[in-house]
């Protein structure tokens, strides 16, 4: 009988031991090991996501200004130039339609405006092998999904070119360079993404001597190509 109530006792105070020593111990390293792979995960994790954030915006921004010039030009396309000759028939200007530019730029620049602000925050996903990295892992694993949030600014400008194609031959362009610029919000880290790109508007070849200088609408710009010949 005493040695049972001995035994009981050695039982019980083996139990409180581990309970106040070395189990608070086992629970404390459990914790320090899960906050070293969850800091790890992070340092891993993060320049991903920023590059995905990065990524996704270089693709938002590209199909954006894609689609509005497609649009804009259908309304405000065809010929973005104008010549201007004597009663000889003889160049005395070539220049670009501005009214048309401008209602072209003003166009596009609301079009892009309004779908930067209206764009709803988007859903990013990621598998969670391509943000743990490794051959074998990349593009695999649950897809973990973050918000991003677009914010942007549009910048529309126009370029005129003329340069030399042979003897009284000459081309004359009109590029319209469109710049859209997107700020991608993830985790509370921004990033900056965007598209700028060049439609050309206009091109044609022009038989007979053309000035030196050509203006229409507040350009005026040397030809180039003549003084670089």
């Amino acid at each position: 009988m005493r040695r049972r109530f001995a035994m009981r006792c050695c039982r019980h105070l083996g139990k409180t031991g581990w309970e106040r020593w070395y189990q608070p111990l086992v629970w404390g390293l459990l914790i320090a090991v899960i906050l070293l792979l969850l800091n790890a995960f992070q340092l891993k994790a993060v320049p991903t996501l920023r590059l995905a954030a990065r990524t996704q915006g270089n693709n938002l921004a590209a199909e954006m200004v894609s689609v509005q010039v497609a649009e804009s030009l259908q309304e405000y396309g065809g010929e973005f130039m104008q010549v201007e000759r004597d009663e000889d028939g003889r160049i005395l200007s070539v220049g670009m339609d501005a009214q048309k530019a401008n209602l072209l730029k003003a166009d596009l620049t609301l079009r892009l405006t309004e779908q930067v602000t209206e764009l709803p925050k988007r859903k990013l996903s990621i598998p969670l092998g391509t943000i743990l990295g490794g051959a074998l892992l990349n593009g695999r694993g649950p897809r973990i999904e973050f918000i991003v949030e677009p914010y942007g600014s549009t910048q529309v400008d126009f370029v005129q070119n003329i340069q030399s194609a042979g003897i009284n031959q000459t081309v004359y362009q009109v590029q319209m360079k469109v710049k859209l610029e997107l700020n991608t919000t993830l985790a509370g880290v921004s990033q900056p993404a965007g598209c700028e790109t060049t439609f050309l508007l206009e091109e044609r070849l022009i038989a007979g001597e053309v000035p030196q200088l050509y203006a229409q609408g507040g350009f005026a710009e040397q030809k180039k190509a003549d003084e670089e010949n």
